[in-house]
């Protein structure tokens, strides 16, 4: 019926517009927070940003429910990436900021005493589970359309590159004691996350 969209292209709308909003989210977010100074994206959690933080966490846990891979081990995967990422919402980082029991948070387990290494985890898993569907699952074969399936196919190797010199430099920048600048090799692996769903949602290379 004219007007409606396909199961389809509902599904490819989700990664194109969603893919858009993580490709602006640290810049909204430095905006919310007043331009607060953080060393983790994470950390926009304890700032004036906090709820548009959150919004985002959830919307990025919905573009991995709606994304429907051909392989039942990709779907896996991608669900599996959904419960990781609404994971770091219910359980923020919690560092060493001193949070009021008293404060209200109707989007997160806030207060919880487990938060911080279960925080952690779920951030782990999540660069896992986003690295293994951008090489592997994001590829994709079609003969009518090979030109713009290789320049795709393309884009996603650049993506997948980009966020392992992104989780590869906040190990190091840890490790050498930046702690305070682990958060533009963060954001340099979340925008090549995001921009690879942005590509899956062909608004460039579409067929």
């Amino acid at each position: 019926m004219r007007g409606r969209l396909l199961p389809s292209q509902f599904v490819r709308a989700c990664q194109k517009y969603i893919g858009l909003a993580l490709i602006c989210m640290p810049l909204v977010l430095h905006l919310a927070s007043g331009a607060s100074a953080v060393s983790t994206v994470s950390a926009y959690y304890h700032t004036a940003a906090r709820t548009p933080f959150l919004w985002m966490l959830y919307l990025t846990a919905f573009l991995f429910f709606t994304y429907r891979p051909r392989r039942k081990r990709d779907l896996l995967v991608a669900f599996a990436a959904g419960c990781f990422v609404v994971g770091l919402a219910l359980f923020p980082l919690i560092g060493h900021v001193q949070l009021d029991p008293a404060e209200p948070c109707l989007l997160s387990l806030c207060h919880s005493p487990r938060s911080q290494p279960l925080h952690e985890w779920f951030g782990s898993l999540f660069g896992l589970a986003s690295l293994y569907l951008v090489t592997l699952s994001f590829p994709e074969k079609n003969a009518a359309h090979a030109t713009q399936t290789h320049r795709r196919n393309v884009a996603y190797r650049w993506c997948a590159a980009v966020m392992v010199g992104g989780f590869i430099a906040m190990q190091l920048f840890g490790a050498l004691g930046y702690e305070a600048q682990r958060i533009w090799p963060e954001t340099l692996a979340l925008l090549g996350f995001a921009f690879a769903w942005v590509v899956k949602g062909q608004l460039i290379f579409a067929d």
